[in-house]
């Protein structure tokens, strides 16, 4: 979730200014940097119930004790408490009450497996006490959007109005889908091409290795991904894949220019929101809103409300995997960080998809999305060129002499290609056998912290 907490008033005059902003984000070689994000779902135990925002076992009693005992500094909006920060990492609300810890950029993914391990460490002691638990899904596996309980953000409201009117799935996604994601530096803008272009690729295979999202609503669905289902029909605008990033023009100034003509979903002025009406950025920044002029600060926050596969803000986000178990949050930045920081691991992967068109790798992408690991993408199996993206991205890693031994990190995608099938199978069948269709059990098997651990 952003924290709209970007307040830079410059005028944006012109084109130029948000192509310089994309130039500035520059960094060399040696200061660049991981970011990694992750999204649970929370429950009350007993009686199984969605955690409201008030009350005893709330997310606004939990925002108290983590700022109480461990340090985190309250972001408040209208009297409510809708994040945390302390130092470069937050933790946040996605609408439906997800719980997102936000982590600082970081040199190594050792720090990335202490960062998540002292997030865990606060958050199981005050979950015990409050008798919580965290269900680590793509999608919910038994609640839809008028079950669970919406956070009171503003920026939401206007969200939960605006996304209906150009999709079905707006309020799945906001509500009851949770991610894995990674962000990740450019050096140059030719490295920015390549990134982009070679994320977009192979975020299919990512979605196959980490679908987790079959079950969704106490049904088994037709999606290995449920998750990435929904992005397909929410708002064609500003989801989904972007085959243009394969044009001779495409760089700093062709991205801006896409992000110009998508609709703004609102502007904020004094910590108030005002729906745009459907207005572009490109027709803000020439005549306004409503008396407002277009600010770098509106620019920064407009580019937060863009949802393709792979995203460009100040460095390029990874979006395409579902929540998983916990080894996974550092499996999803190590797997990005061998093919996209290591030339070795960067040519090894690019091999794999070099040779694919656009549509054809928008048919890859839907492929991945229904059948996951056990899909077939023309005379291949999307199980081999997992592997292959794997070993490229081990190649990478092993490859690097900054910070040695990260490979060790992609072990649970190891693990889940060795078994043949993406990790929401085997949910999605215990739901039926195992579990009978309750809730409590599927709980008690897939939450973080175990009842009395």
């Amino acid at each position: 979730m952003s924290l709209d907490r970007n307040t830079s008033d410059a005028p944006l005059l012109d084109t130029a200014q948000c192509v310089e902003a994309l130039r500035a984000a520059e960094k060399p070689l040696k200061g660049r940097l991981v970011g990694t994000e992750h999204e649970k779902f929370g429950v009350i135990r007993d009686p199984l119930q969605p955690i409201p925002y008030n009350g005893a076992q709330s997310i606004r009693n939990l925002f108290f004790h983590l700022s109480d005992r461990f340090g985190w500094s309250p972001v408040e909006e209208d009297g409510n408490v809708i994040a945390l920060q302390r130092g470069a990492a937050s933790i946040s609300l996605e609408p439906g009450g997800q719980f997102e810890l936000s982590g600082a950029p970081l040199k190594s993914l050792h720090e990335t497996v202490q960062e998540v391990a002292t997030h865990f460490e606060e958050l199981r002691e005050i979950s015990h006490e409050l008798g919580l638990a965290w269900l680590p899904l793509g999608i919910h596996p038994f609640w839809t959007p008028e079950q669970v309980h919406w956070v009171p953000k503003k920026r939401y409201g206007l969200m939960r109005d605006y996304l209906p009117r150009k999709g079905g799935q707006g309020h799945v996604m906001m509500a009851c889908t949770c991610t894995i994601q990674a962000n990740f530096d450019w050096t140059s803008e030719q490295d920015f091409i390549e990134m982009m272009r070679l994320a977009m690729a192979i975020s299919p295979l990512v979605t196959a290795i980490f679908a987790n999202s079959r079950l969704y609503a106490g049904e088994t669905t037709g999606y290995a991904s449920r998750r990435m289902a929904t992005w397909d029909d929410l708002d064609p605008d500003r989801c989904g894949f972007l085959d243009w990033l394969w044009n001779d023009d495409f760089g700093y100034r062709r991205y801006v220019e896409y992000a110009l003509d998508v609709p703004m979903l609102f502007v904020l002025r004094n910590g108030e929101y005002k729906s745009s009406g459907g207005v572009t950025f490109r027709e803000f920044q020439r005549a306004g809103f409503q008396g407002a002029r277009a600010t770098m600060g509106d620019w920064n926050t407009h580019l937060t409300t863009l949802f393709p596969d792979v995203r460009a803000k100040s460095y390029i986000e990874v979006r395409t995997a579902d929540m998983n178990a916990v080894p996974f949050i550092t499996a999803l930045p190590a797997l990005w960080k061998g093919v996209f920081y290591s030339p070795a691991g960067r040519e090894a992967a690019m091999r794999l998809v070099r040779d694919y068109r656009p549509d054809q790798l928008r048919e890859l992408r839907t492929v991945c999305i229904r059948d996951g690991l056990q899909g077939r993408f023309g005379d291949h199996k999307i199980l081999d060129m997992a592997k292959d993206l794997l070993r490229a991205a081990g190649l990478g890693l092993n490859r690097q002499f900054d910070s040695p031994g990260e490979s060790l990190y992609l072990e649970p995608l190891q693990m889940v290609l060795a078994r043949e099938f993406s990790p929401g199978e085997e949910t999605a069948r215990r739901w039926q056998d195992e579990w009978g269709r309750d809730p409590a059990k599927l709980v008690e098997a897939l939450s973080i912290f175990p009842a009395g651990e």
